[in-house]
């Protein structure tokens, strides 16, 4: 009952302020309140008919009212750094990264124990309990069991000291040209044709236009095949690369052919080069 006393007073003149606050702002008029002589009342009724209609000479002075800060000061607010990425670690699993498309609706081709397929987000590797989560320039994130771990092309691993790759015995021949390790290595394993290139799609005006090619981490193909940074490939083998689901199925069967025609766009002129594989 005393406390109630108390707080009356307080929230009495608390609502005192406010009002006089508000008082000044609506009827305050410095204007009115000068002392009135001729001479000024003259200049008073020239400037009063300069601001006849002046909207801004009649409305309230709300800013001062918002200055006193009778319910306190809003708390500062402060920019929101984002966390840095985790770094992932190079997943164990029997996998290969072939290739990977980046673009709008990005793809992996992974190769599982033999069975190469192409993989989109969300997508589930399930022999080994893994989902496609994320989709990178050069490489891809899984994730296993909850936990999210990072498949990179294979020479990127090793290099990295994150996968072990058993080499075999050097060829008998000590003087192979750089294109014949090339085309022996491609006869072993014709999968390995996606980390000596990588393919990315090119889209103009809103549409595919083709594919841009890069070396991998050999670039002995690349180099070999006269290819350049910044060649658009338009067709493949006298096929257009322009509709994506049909380019992607051609693009998996490259380690099937003996040889690659490709036309490609350097500069606005068009080259055929033609690149032996076996």
């Amino acid at each position: 009952m005393c406390c109630g006393f108390l707080l009356l007073p307080a929230s009495l003149l608390t609502v005192g302020a406010i009002s006089y606050s508000l008082w000044q702002a609506l009827t305050f008029d410095p204007v009115a309140v000068s002392v009135s002589s001729p001479r000024h009342d003259a200049v008073l009724s020239a400037n009063t008919a300069s601001a006849t209609g002046s909207a801004d000479a009649e409305s309230p002075n709300w800013q001062r009212v918002a200055q006193q800060h009778w319910f306190g000061r809003p708390a500062p607010v402060t920019a929101v750094t984002p966390p840095p990425p985790a770094v992932l670690k190079e997943t164990p699993l029997k996998l290969v990264l072939r290739g990977i498309s980046a673009g709008r609706f990005p793809s992996a081709v992974i190769d599982a124990a033999g069975n190469t397929q192409t993989y989109e987000k969300g997508d589930e590797l399930r022999r080994h309990n893994a989902t496609v989560v994320d989709i990178q320039p050069d490489f891809v994130v899984l994730s296993i069991n909850g936990r999210l771990e990072r498949l990179s092309f294979p020479a990127e691993a090793e290099q990295a000291g994150l996968l072990t790759v058993t080499r075999t015995a050097a060829p008998a021949q000590t003087e192979l040209s750089s294109m014949a390790k090339v085309r022996q290595t491609l006869a072993a394993d014709p999968q390995k044709l996606f980390s000596l290139l990588r393919f990315n799609p090119v889209n103009k005006d809103g549409h595919r236009y083709g594919w841009g090619v890069e070396p991998g981490a050999d670039r002995t193909l690349f180099d070999a095949a006269g290819l350049q940074l910044g060649d658009i490939v338009v067709a493949l083998n006298g096929q257009s690369l322009t509709e994506h689901a049909k380019a992607m199925e051609l693009l998996m069967t490259l380690p099937a052919m003996t040889e690659l025609v490709m036309t490609v766009e350097r500069q606005e002129a068009h080259h055929e080069l033609r690149i032996p594989l076996r």
